[in-house]
């Protein structure tokens, strides 16, 4: 009996952590839940199909991110402060240390990995919380605990892989 007791706390306390951790890297989907501070693994095509910034990736962005000033359209992360610019908008994201690691940059051309941005959009940036100011990376992208649809999560991990051309 007591064992059995044993197990059950164990259990309840398992499930509590990984609740209390789940709210810091959101959700993949109802059935599969991305375990926290685990890195995101896609296993798509990344050279097909081919995706523009201009026609494929600004539009998500501007539909996707938050453009208020809590967000990415007031002077705390001015990103897409020029979202009708779609130069000043690239400019803006590729090649840029993000203020929160600023050793990594929000977008490095070809490289998913050294992309501040594709870890936060695929809530896997707690990976890197001892590195990040203040001792966390903030919340994955958009806020609110819900990843974008891995679809759309896609258009962008294409577009960094295929060197994120201004086009």
């Amino acid at each position: 009996m007591r064992s059995h007791l044993s197990i059950l706390v164990a259990a309840c306390v398992a499930a509590a952590l990984a609740m209390a951790c789940s709210s810091e890297s959101g959700t993949e989907t109802a059935s599969s839940p991305v375990t926290a501070c685990a890195p995101y693994v896609s296993a798509i095509d990344l050279q097909a199909p081919k995706v523009s910034f201009s026609s494929d990736v600004l539009p998500l962005l501007r539909a996707s991110c938050g453009l208020s000033s809590s967000c990415h359209g007031g002077s705390r992360a001015p990103i897409l402060a020029a979202r009708t610019d779609a130069k000043a908008a690239h400019e803006n994201l590729v090649g840029k240390p993000s203020k929160a690691l600023p050793e990594m940059a929000f977008v490095t051309a070809s490289n998913l990995d050294e992309s501040f941005v594709m870890h936060k959009i695929d809530g896997d940036q707690c990976m890197y919380n001892a590195k990040c100011a203040g001792g966390t990376c903030g919340e994955s992208m958009p806020q609110g605990g819900t990843l974008l649809p891995v679809e759309k999560r896609d258009i962008i991990r294409r577009w960094i892989a295929q060197g994120a051309k201004s086009d």
